[in-house]
C-alpha cells in the first residue's frame, strides 16, 4: 500500500469509520504502523472526530450537510498537508508537521486502533465434548460475542472460585480491557503472569497487560514488559515488536 493509495481511496476517513472490509483494513494498519505521514494523519482526524459530532452541521438552504462531510474535508486537508512536501521538488516549511502539534502527553499509538480480542476456541475430546464447566461455556459465550462488561463479570466470577481456572481469569482481563476497565484488567492479568507455568496463557498476558499500562499512559512499564515478550522469542514476538515500535 502507497500514501497515494491511502488519499485516493480515502482510507483514513473510512477507517475512522469502520467502513473498511477486514482485508484492506489489515493492509491500511501495516502501512500506518510504518509511514509516519499517515500515521499522524490518523490521529489528528481521531482527534478531531468528537468534536466535529458535538457540532450542529452547516445547513444550505433547508437541507443540512451531512456530518461526515465536515470530517472528510478534515482528512482530506490534513492528508494534503501531510503528504504534499513529499510531491514538490522544494521543502514546505511553511506548515509544520502534524506530529509537532500534538499533545506529546497523550495517549499512544492504541487510541488509534482497537485492542484485538484474543482468539478463543473450546478444546474438544472425542465424545465432542469441551470438559469446561458449564459457566464458563456460557461466559465465552458472551466473549466471543463481544459483550466485554457482561462476559469480564461472568469470567471473574468463574475465576473467584478455588481452584482458579487460568483460562477464565485471563479472558476476563481481556474482557475488562475491552470493556475500558483498565485496572480491573491489570489486576487480572497480574494474576495470570504470576502463575508462571502453571498457566498456558502467560506470554498472551504480558501482551495484553502491555496494551493495557499504555492505555493507562505507563509506557516505560509498558516498554520492559515488551521487551520481555521479545526477549522470549516466542508466539506473541512479532506483535510485540511492532507495538513496541509504534512509540
Amino acid at each position: 500500500m502507497t500514501c497515494h493509495q491511502v488519499a485516493a481511496e480515502n482510507l483514513i476517513e473510512r477507517y475512522v469509520q469502520g467502513t473498511l472490509d477486514p482485508a484492506l483494513r489489515d493492509d491500511f494498519e501495516n502501512h500506518y504502523f510504518a509511514c509516519e505521514s499517515c500515521l499522524a494523519a490518523l490521529q489528528t482526524v481521531q482527534r478531531i472526530k468528537p468534536v466535529l459530532a458535538t457540532q450542529q452541521p452547516p445547513v444550505i438552504g433547508k437541507r443540512p450537510l451531512l456530518p461526515w462531510i465536515g470530517l472528510a474535508a478534515a482528512a482530506a486537508v490534513i492528508f494534503a498537508v501531510m503528504t504534499w512536501p513529499r510531491l514538490t521538488l522544494a521543502p514546505v516549511t511553511a506548515f509544520p508537521p502534524v506530529a509537532r502539534v500534538q499533545d506529546p502527553a497523550a495517549p499512544v499509538m492504541l487510541l488509534l486502533a482497537e485492542v484485538q480480542p484474543a482468539p478463543y476456541a473450546p478444546t474438544l475430546f472425542r465424545d465432542g465434548s469441551s470438559g469446561a464447566q458449564p459457566d464458563f461455556q456460557q461466559a465465552m459465550k458472551l466473549y466471543q460475542s463481544r459483550q466485554w462488561k457482561e462476559a469480564a463479570q461472568a469470567l471473574a466470577a468463574v475465576a473467584r472460585r478455588p481452584p482458579t481456572d487460568p483460562a477464565a481469569l485471563h479472558f476476563a482481563g481481556i474482557s475488562h480491557l475491552l470493556a475500558n476497565q483498565t485496572e480491573s484488567a491489570l489486576a487480572a492479568l497480574d494474576r495470570v503472569i504470576a502463575m508462571g507455568p502453571k498457566s498456558p496463557f502467560e506470554e498472551e498476558a504480558r501482551f495484553f497487560r502491555a496494551q493495557a499500562l499504555l492505555l493507562s499512559d505507563r509506557r516505560p512499564e509498558a516498554r520492559q514488559e515488551l521487551e520481555r515478550i521479545i526477549q522470549r522469542r516466542g508466539d506473541y514476538d512479532a506483535a510485540a515488536r511492532s507495538l513496541l515500535n509504534r512509540f
